[in-house]
């Protein structure tokens, strides 16, 4: 269907939401144009995300892009930190604080849009760190 995404500023109703929802960095819209918006599991859910013909990535077709760019086999089902250099190589040379810029020799020049925790609704790290969603829950 073509039912929008709602925006939802609000820490509470983020909280609460158990429908699709985004948001930008710190609610300001001025943060769209470089990192996006941010969305909740129900709108990565949705199928509303993507373009016709696109999709947001399993769990199994980020793996493969890990392990395109590097990462042992062996390294694929660990949960949380894991590889050696990957994400070096799919960061943007530009724009991480702390010295944390990448090398972007895989062309897909990752940003550090933050993150809004879905416990609080509260905004955090911008400049420093990025998720993505898959689709596998």
């Amino acid at each position: 269907d073509n039912t929008p995404i709602p925006e939802v500023t609000d820490n509470t109703l983020w909280i609460g939401s158990s429908v699709p929802a985004y948001s930008w960095y710190f609610n300001d819209i001025a943060n769209k144009p470089k990192y996006g918006a941010l969305y909740n599991w129900y709108a990565v859910n949705s199928g509303k995300l993507c373009p016709s013909g696109w999709h947001v990535p399993t769990d199994d077709e980020f793996k493969t892009l890990e392990q395109t760019l590097g990462m042992a086999a062996d390294q694929l089902e660990i949960w949380g930190w894991r590889g050696t250099d990957q994400g070096t190589k799919i960061k943007n040379t530009t724009g991480w604080d702390d010295g944390g810029n990448g090398t972007n020799s895989s062309g897909f020049s990752a940003l550090p849009g933050g993150y809004r925790f879905g416990a609080t609704g509260e905004f955090f790290l911008l400049t420093t760190i990025t998720y993505w969603w898959t689709s596998t829950e």
